[in-house]
C-alpha cells in the first residue's frame, strides 16, 4: 500500500525537476536573445558614431580649408551620411532590396558629387557617372542580397555601367562625333545590344540556378 504514495512522491519530483529545467533552459535562452540585442545596439552604435564623425570631419576640413567654395556645396555630405546608415541598416534587415539598392545608390551619387565638386567639373560633363553609380548600386545591392553573383542584378548593372561609359565619351569630349550623329547612325546597334544582353541574362540564369536571398525575403 506505501508503493503508490511513494511512487507518486517520485513522480511529484521528478515533474518539478522537469519544471526547473525548463525554467532554466527558457532563462538562458531569454539571456542569450538580450546580449545578442544589446551587442547589436552596441554595433550599430559604434558604426554610426564612427560614420558620422569620419563625414562631419570631411565636411569641416573642407570648409576649413576652401576646398568647398560654398556652405550650400557641404549637402553631398549629409546625403553619403543617409545613405551609408540606410544600407547599413538595409542590410540588417530581412527586406533587403526595398532600401538596400536606393540606398547604396544615393552614397554612390553623393560620392560622385563630392568628386566633381573638389575637380571642379560641371555637371553637364560628368552626368553619366549618375548611370554608372545607379548600374554598381545595383549590382552591389544584389551581391549583399544574395551573398553571390546573381544574373537578375548583374546583366542590368553592368548594362548601365556600359550605358554610362558611353555616355562620357561623349560629355567629356573624347569623340570627334557628336552625340546626335552617334545616334542617328548607329541606333539599330540598341536593338543588337539589348538582344544580347538578353541572352546573357538567359545563360548566366541557367547556369547560376534559382538562389534564395539569405535572411528572408527582399523582394
Amino acid at each position: 500500500m506505501q508503493v503508490l504514495p511513494l511512487a507518486s512522491s517520485h513522480l511529484v519530483d521528478t515533474l518539478e525537476v522537469c519544471a526547473l529545467c525548463g525554467a532554466s533552459i527558457e532563462g538562458d535562452r531569454r539571456s542569450g536573445s538580450m546580449m545578442k540585442a544589446e551587442s547589436h545596439a552596441t554595433r550599430t552604435t559604434l558604426f554610426h558614431l564612427a560614420l558620422g564623425l569620419v563625414i562631419l570631419g570631411a565636411a569641416f576640413l573642407a570648409w576649413t580649408t576652401k576646398s568647398l567654395s560654398r556652405s550650400a556645396q557641404l549637402w553631398p555630405f549629409v546625403a553619403l551620411w543617409l545613405g551609408m546608415a540606410a544600407a547599413y541598416h538595409s542590410m540588417n534587415s530581412q527586406k533587403k532590396f526595398r532600401v538596400l539598392f536606393p540606398a547604396i545608390t544615393l552614397a554612390l551619387v553623393a560620392l560622385v558629387v563630392l568628386v566633381a565638386l573638389f575637380a571642379r567639373l560641371h555637371l553637364r560633363d560628368y552626368w553619366p557617372l549618375f548611370v554608372i553609380a545607379a548600374g554598381l548600386g545595383l549590382s552591389l545591392s544584389g551581391w549583399f542580397s544574395y551573398h553571390r553573383l546573381n544574373a537578375g542584378y548583374l546583366v542590368p548593372s553592368l548594362a548601365f555601367i556600359l550605358l554610362g561609359c558611353i555616355f562620357l565619351i561623349f560629355s567629356f569630349g573624347f569623340s570627334s562625333m557628336s552625340f546626335r550623329m552617334f545616334i542617328s547612325r548607329w541606333w539599330p546597334t540598341l536593338f543588337l545590344a539589348a538582344g544580347i544582353i538578353l541572352f546573357v541574362l538567359y545563360f548566366l540564369m541557367k547556369a547560376l540556378g534559382p538562389v534564395a536571398k539569405k535572411g528572408g525575403d527582399g523582394q
